[in-house]
């Protein structure tokens, strides 16, 4: 009888400690799957964030996307249908002398149409008696000007830099309003200054073996006051006759 009882005893401490264990687990379960609920609140919480955030970001790139359109557009339908001008007016912009380099004995230039896109340009060249050489080119972007000074101002807002080498610099610059880019190198005697003036003319000088004030002394000669006349000049294309559906041009 005493076995009994003491066996009994047993088991009765066994059953308490196992639903002792019982209910600790279903503790330890029920704080799992409330710490499973919160962070997928978090998550879910965070993971709407993000969305907001990439719908923003797509909203915002619409709005940019929608502007650039609207910068073509617009150059578009300011730049063509106005043509370039003559490059015997270019011409007239040309130093006649810079310092004491000799000019070659008359300036060279074209003008070209081609699909509807108009530009000229024109050059002069000097020499120097120790061999050194200089160019001058005027361009006129004409047909494609407010393309070319939406890509400058771009160019110019997203890069300047200024560097120096034993030997020489590059650097970008500003001349008279207009954006440009300065470059000198003594180990190849070669110096270059572009420049766009105005919105529409592309100003290049080159040289080699030519000293750097000789080089400004070039650029100061340009008069810009014959380009200026010529960007108040409006030259219109004549459009091409409209036609009709297989009946040719109307009359």
């Amino acid at each position: 009888m005493k076995t009994t009882t003491t066996g009994t005893l047993a088991i009765v401490i066994a059953l308490l400690f196992a639903a002792s264990c019982t209910k600790q687990a279903q503790d330890d379960v029920e704080e799992i799957v409330q710490e499973i609920h919160a962070t997928s609140e978090r998550f879910g919480e965070q993971l709407t964030d993000a969305s907001e955030q990439v719908s923003n970001s797509l909203t915002n790139a619409g709005k940019g996307l929608a502007e650039a359109l609207q910068n073509v557009q617009n150059a578009v339908e300011g730049g063509i249908g106005t043509d370039a001008a003559d490059f015997r007016e270019l011409q007239k912009a040309l130093p006649e002398a810079v310092g004491n380099l000799a000019p070659a004995p008359k300036p060279t230039g074209e003008s070209r149409r081609e699909l509807g896109l108009s530009t000229s340009h024109a050059q002069h060249r000097y020499s120097a008696e120790n061999g050194g050489e200089l160019k001058v080119k005027i361009s006129d972007s004409g047909t494609m000007r407010s393309f070319l000074a939406i890509a400058d101002k771009a160019q110019a807002a997203a890069l300047q830099y200024d560097r120096e080498t034993e030997t020489g610099f590059e650097r970008t610059s500003r001349h008279l309003g207009g954006n440009g880019t300065e470059m000198h190198d003594g180990n190849t005697g070669r110096s270059e200054i572009n420049l766009l003036y105005a919105d529409r003319f592309q100003i290049y000088i080159e040289a080699y073996n030519v000293p750097w004030e000789t080089m400004i002394a070039a650029r100061d000669a340009i008069d810009f006051e014959v380009l200026n006349g010529l960007t108040n000049q409006v030259t219109k294309t004549v459009p091409a006759p409209k036609e009709q559906d297989g009946e040719g041009p109307l009359q």
